[in-house]
């Protein structure tokens, strides 16, 4: 048996026990939910009280896994034959049979990506595809129809300002591979060839990283190890740039005590789909707060706990992968 997912506490490695596979990727979806993209044919989420993965069929290896930042609970995979998307639960929504560009039994989905838009991106080896799930219609760029230099597209990635980034090639020569990026109406590339570009063509991952007035794309380039590239955004006030938060943090609400209301703040660091919500002493969800996108600032809530009794409770702040938890009192 194979196993290769482990948990990190802090201090020691707990088995996952991921069975028979290897993970192409993990995500936590917004409502703390695992989702590991396998290899071979499947796709998995995990239940915690078990110890045990639920495996979701489908055609075709696992390229990608994505988190869509917009929609509670939902992912998207890549799996070579076709996109997936969950609806929030553990039902999918396949995309693979609509594309006429592709050939089925040769052409493939190698990657995923979803903005904050609503707007999921998949790459291919024949061009990129503009996806909205609501209304099931794309658009698809090519080097015959756009502005794209080549029709490989793998991977993708979205970064704050909303710009996206693939690692790109033409397929019948070397002389457009690299790193592109699309704003909504031009593509750019910035080539493995150009003085001080990427020390190889082949790029196998890109992640961002939020910098005081910009952010950074840290690059795997094959053989040739990371790659950074530093982006900065344009603000027009020179003072939101240093003032630009680039950690999450959740402050201690006040007043505390408090009767009935009080104010909870917390700073978001970069575009995220962002929860706070408020349990008692038994865990018991009784409010929530927020549930939505969340750009990059300083950000104060007010909640009127009229009908509640008084008591200890909490209040939990989620943004992506940063989750923290405080402890607040009411007292009549």
């Amino acid at each position: 048996m194979f196993n290769y997912l482990h948990a990190w506490n802090g201090s020691i490695y707990t088995s996952l026990n991921y069975p028979n596979d290897r993970s192409e990727g993990v995500v936590e979806d917004s409502q703390n939910r695992l989702w590991s993209l396998g290899e071979y044919y499947n796709l998995k989420y995990y239940n915690d009280a078990t110890n045990s993965w639920t495996s979701v069929p489908f055609d075709g290896w696992g390229y990608k896994i994505a988190k869509d930042p917009t929609r509670p609970g939902t992912i998207w995979a890549s799996s070579g034959f076709q996109a997936l998307r969950t609806d929030g639960s553990y039902n999918f929504t396949r995309y693979n049979t609509d594309f006429p560009e592709l050939d089925p039994q040769s052409d493939l989905l190698t990657t995923v990506a979803a903005d904050l838009n609503g707007i999921a991106w998949v790459g291919s080896n024949k061009g990129l595809f503009k996806l909205n799930a609501e209304t099931g219609t794309y658009q698809f760029y090519s080097p015959s129809n756009s502005q794209i230099p080549g029709d490989n597209i793998s991977p993708l990635l979205v970064t704050p300002d909303g710009k996206l980034w693939f690692a790109n090639f033409q397929s019948t020569t070397t002389s457009t591979y690299g790193l592109c990026w699309f704003d909504g109406t031009n593509f750019g590339i910035f080539p493995q060839q150009q003085t001080g570009g990427l020390p190889h063509a082949q790029i196998y991952d890109i992640e961002v990283k939020n910098i005081q007035n910009g952010y950074e794309l840290w690059i795997s380039c094959a053989s040739r190890g990371v790659a950074v590239l530093t982006v900065e955004t344009s603000v027009t006030n020179q003072d939101e740039i240093k003032n630009l938060p680039t950690d999450f943090i959740l402050n201690q609400n006040y007043p505390n005590p408090f009767n009935p209301t009080t104010k909870l703040s917390f700073v978001i660091g970069h575009s995220s789909f962002v929860t706070l919500k408020v349990y008692d002493i038994l865990g018991n969800k009784v409010a929530t707060l927020l549930n939505e996108v969340k750009q990059p600032g300083t950000y104060e809530v007010d909640f009127n706990a009229a009908d509640l009794s008084s008591g200890t409770y909490f209040y939990k702040l989620q943004a992506g992968s940063f989750i923290e938890t405080k402890k607040m009192i009411l007292l009549r």
